[in-house]
């Protein structure tokens, strides 16, 4: 009879096995779940690239339910170690991204991107600073996102996409370690942390405007790093507290070059901070934010002045479309509002998901009652006057729903939700925290209404949501082979600085492959729509081509009787039916014409009337173009050799930096960003050569390793403990070898997703040369 201990039953099912693996390495098999179904996303965006968008917005749902599930499970388990929680929101947030990046991974299509795309390129290119964005004029005065990813490229050699991509990420992990830093701080528990980052996740704008390429998305992780390093600050002794003081103002100097309004609504924000702690008597944290925000409203003022005129142009239009909707509103006047849950092309939004956006909008409103009462009581936070603030700004939630029927005050409500949502999440958090283990029951699929109605309430239209073929006037959803290759055609043939009048989709895109300037109404010309929408060639027509000094006329046939589903023209639903269903008749109207020759003839026409007022007919022939931005091979090969050979003579230390999870090196992860812009400013400076780069990346390496090594732990900061399950070597095993499958798994997803962009991107024959 055998006396040895009794044998433990292995679990029989994938349900069974997975609970065993979530206990015993629970970061592990979060992410490995998760990648699993942004794989199923993935496959499903192949699908919509192959023309089958009814499969791919079903998978897309689908993996966007299974990539939340676990990481929800996860950041509110409860015996958790903050490292864990901390690594979780990471991992998750990251994986968000790429749920959303991975739809085109080889070409920025969204129609922000590519606007701040054409400034990027004027930096790398050698063009320098301040050169004109005709689609954008403001973009390169506020340069920040574009200079970060410019040393990027600078240093690393690899092609532009990749460093666009890089800069997301960046941004989005120094914005996540500096929110749920605050979270632990203010709720002293990093279960706190954990879930303020879940809850921002559900936010409206996080999951697609946050993500893009796009001066908010730099900005909004600039503003959270202040917030966190100037609390971090007032926690610290002198000498320290000076240090982080400065990197607050170097994150501030950052955030004045990227977008304006978040600069001037971070700096309102510690003005008012300043104010309520010196009322409450907190005279030490008031003098702190009272000096931060002098000192950024002054290099704030200072840049705003001169750039002044270009703001007033820019921000001005949108100012008093947005008061005239308000007033509208206020009076009960609804001529001038949108029909909800439709876009302009008629497509109505599926009644479930409308009801999901109408769930996840009751259940905030739900939770912001007892979170709100809460917070005025002194139970969920303490009771010092900073409470009001986060307190406002929570309130201001529902009233940003209102006034969504109005099309230019709900661009502004929509950008507000961002920064809304930040006090919103940290209120809950704060107030849901102690409650989890009552509610654990509802808080998963609670936290998942959430999300789910936050993509759906931020991401519009399923068309929007999925790449597939070619729709009018749709944003991402316009640019498709055809659209490439005519791009491309026109950065191969037409002369520099060709002055084009064409639909706002080829007017954004043709910039992002070569010089070419279309002329827009934000760059100062005249409103080119008037000329496609006239039924006839008339002296008005004329004078508008020859006023603006137009050199060619570009009409995609494609649009024609075909209601836009976003728009085709500036302010073309000012021009009736013709700006949003252009006929046949107004747009080939130029055939013909006496003084213009048709130079390309095919699914798009280009009409060439420099003749008109007697300009020479010439084209130039640059050779092949392919897509935006160069790379370069040799310097990328070093960029491999130098972070391997780092990796493994530092190993010790890299490892130690990699485990510092507990927010004594937050503002290592904030400096980063304004490090890379000012390698952007040299980089744009010199002319971007691969030699020097490579250079200033193996010095920035080894001061990055060195000041890692010299700030030790503050004296007041304590590390996160270990549970016991983390520290065991099983645990760690097994947390490798889930990670490696996952890794494993998106290798895969990236592969699909970029080989089923590029052949959707590039299955239109070449042009001809223009005849």
């Amino acid at each position: 009879m055998s006396t040895g201990s009794p044998t433990v039953p292995r679990p029989r099912t994938p349900a069974a096995l997975l609970r065993v693996w979530a206990r015993s390495a629970p970061i592990g098999t979060a992410t490995l779940v998760a990648t699993v179904f942004l794989l199923v996303q993935v496959v499903g965006y192949a699908y919509g690239w192959a023309g089958r968008t009814g499969v791919a917005i079903a998978l897309f749902y689908v993996g966007l339910i299974g990539l939340v599930l676990p990481f929800a499970r996860l950041l509110t388990a409860a015996g958790l170690s903050g490292r864990t929680r901390l690594l979780g929101s990471l991992v998750y947030t990251q994986l968000f991204y790429l749920s959303w990046m991975l739809k085109s991974p080889v070409l920025a299509t969204a129609f922000d991107e590519t606007l701040h795309v054409q400034t990027l390129l004027s930096l790398v290119d050698g063009d320098g600073f301040f050169t004109a964005n005709t689609m954008l004029p403001i973009s390169p005065h506020y340069p920040g996102l574009e200079l970060v990813a410019a040393g990027l490229v600078w240093v690393t050699g690899l092609p532009l996409m990749l460093c666009q991509i890089l800069t997301v990420m960046l941004s989005r992990t120094v914005f996540v370690l500096a929110l749920f830093w605050l979270g632990s701080r203010i709720g002293r528990s990093s279960r706190v942390g954990g879930l303020v980052v879940l809850l921002y996740s559900a936010s409206s704008q996080f999951y697609f405007f946050n993500a893009m390429f796009s001066y908010q998305t730099l900005a909004i992780s600039m503003l959270v790093a202040t917030l966190a390093l100037v609390l971090q600050a007032a926690d610290a002794e002198q000498r320290r507290a000076r240090f982080l003081l400065t990197i607050a103002q170097l994150c501030l100097a950052t955030l004045a070059l990227t977008h304006h309004l978040t600069n001037w609504l971070t700096l309102g924000a510690l003005w008012v901070l300043a104010g309520l702690f010196r009322a409450g008597g907190e005279q030490h944290r008031a003098r702190i934010l009272l000096v931060t925000a002098e000192i950024g409203t002054a290099a704030a003022a200072a840049w705003t002045t001169v750039i002044a005129p270009l703001l007033v142009g820019y921000l001005g239009p949108i100012f008093d479309a947005t008061n005239q909707e308000l007033v509208s509103l206020l009076t009960g006047d609804s001529s001038g509002s949108r029909q909800l849950f439709t876009d302009s092309a008629g497509q109505a939004t599926p009644l479930w998901e409308i009801g999901v956006m109408f769930a996840a909008i009751a259940l905030w409103c739900l939770l912001l009652v007892p979170a709100t009462l809460g917070a005025m009581r002194g139970t969920t936070v303490n009771r010092t006057s900073s409470r009001y603030l986060l307190v406002g700004l929570s309130a201001v939630f529902p009233l940003l729903f209102v006034i969504r029927v109005f099309p230019t005050a709900a661009q502004v409500g929509e950008r507000a939700f961002t920064f809304v949502t930040l006090a919103l999440a940290l209120l809950v958090a704060l107030w849901l925290a102690p409650r989890l283990e009552r509610l654990r029951d509802v808080v998963v699929p609670g936290v998942l209404l959430l999300v789910v109605g936050g993509v759906l309430l931020g991401g519009g239209q399923d068309w929007q949501k999925v790449p597939g073929p070619f729709l009018p006037g749709a944003e991402a959803r316009s640019v498709d082979a055809t659209t490439v290759a005519f791009a491309q055609w026109t950065a191969r043939y037409l002369p520099t600085g060709s002055r084009t009048a064409a639909d706002l989709t080829l007017s954004r895109v043709m910039p992002d492959f070569g010089p070419i300037s279309p002329v827009t109404v934000s760059a100062g010309d005249d409103n080119m729509a008037q000329i496609f929408v006239a039924p006839r060639i008339d002296d008005d027509v004329i004078d508008l081509l020859q006023r603006n000094q137009v050199d060619f006329v570009i009409v995609d046939t494609r649009i024609i009787d075909k209601t836009a589903y976003s728009t085709y023209y500036d302010a073309g639903s000012d021009f009736g039916e013709g700006g949003v269903k252009p006929s046949r008749q107004m747009l080939l109207k130029f055939s013909g014409l006496p003084g213009v020759k048709v130079v390309l003839d095919g699914t798009i026409k280009v009409y060439d009337v420099r003749a008109l007022r007697g300009e020479p007919e010439t084209f130039v022939d640059r050779g092949p173009v392919g897509m935006p931005g160069t790379w370069h091979p040799g310097q990328v090969a070093a960029l491999v050799l130098l972070v391997g050979a780092t990796v493994i003579l530092r190993r010790r230390q890299v490892v130690s930096a990699l485990r510092r999870t507990d927010g004594r090196h937050l503002w290592l992860a904030c400096a980063l960003v304004p490090a890379s812009l000012v390698v952007g400013v040299v980089a744009a400076a010199t002319g971007c050569r691969p030699l020097p780069g490579s250079i200033v990346l193996t010095v920035g390496l080894g001061a990055l390793l060195w000041v890692a090594r010299r700030r030790g732990r503050a004296p007041e900061e304590r590390p996160w403990p270990t549970t016991a399950s983390e520290a065991s070597a099983g645990g760690g095993r097994l947390t490798a070898a889930l990670l490696g499958g996952a890794g494993l798994l998106l290798a895969v997803a990236v592969v699909v997703a970029v080989m089923a962009s590029w052949h959707g991107l590039h299955a239109a024959a070449v042009l001809p040369a223009p005849g």
